[in-house]
């Protein structure tokens, strides 16, 4: 049974017949924003060994660390998902991971970074579990695998936008741009 939602936005009331796919949207765009934040570090080792003098070890562990703490937050939001309202189960992950990005771009040295790293684990984490569970709650049934596939477009686009964020803006001005939007 697909619930009955209204959405005020600043355009005015959404449809309910158009909801759905306007919380689809808003579900893409946070996974677009989850994986940009997860890639963004790649293309910046470079800047950060010029900030930080980062080994090859040490920038290694960004991404190791950032794994490690998403891994058993994927669960924990999962859970919390099914006991707590959905939207702000996600809100709080993205809150979580824009400042955490936005702390990336001010840190102080290999140890502040690698905890920041971590905590946009943390907070992208919420993202997934999350969205599916609310794609499966707001669309019928005849548009379940299409929604999927347009909010697995966030992974593939945010994913490779993140890399070219990194590149063109490098360290600390792609993590605070990647951060800014959670809190829009």
């Amino acid at each position: 049974m697909t619930p009955t939602l209204l959405i005020v936005h600043s355009s005015g009331p959404v449809k309910p017949k158009h909801a759905a796919w306007y919380v689809l949207s808003l579900l893409a765009l946070a996974n677009f924003l989850h994986y940009a934040n997860r890639n963004v570090v790649v293309t910046m080792y470079d800047d950060l060994r010029g900030a930080f003098d980062f080994s090859n070890s040490e920038l290694g562990l960004l991404t190791t660390v950032f794994m490690l703490s998403h891994a058993p937050a994927t669960v924990l939001f999962g859970w919390l998902s099914d006991r707590m309202d959905r939207r702000h189960v996600l809100a709080l992950g993205l809150v979580i991971w824009s400042a955490a990005s936005l702390l990336c771009g001010v840190v102080g040295g290999v140890g502040s970074m690698l905890a920041a790293r971590a905590i946009v684990g943390i907070g992208t984490a919420a993202c997934v579990p999350v969205a599916n569970a609310l794609i499966c709650e707001y669309m019928p049934a005849s548009s379940k695998a299409r929604a999927v596939s347009v909010f697995n477009l966030g992974l593939f686009l945010g994913g490779a936008s993140g890399t070219v964020v990194g590149q063109s803006l490098g360290f600390p001005s792609a993590f605070i741009l990647l951060g800014a939007p959670g809190f829009a």
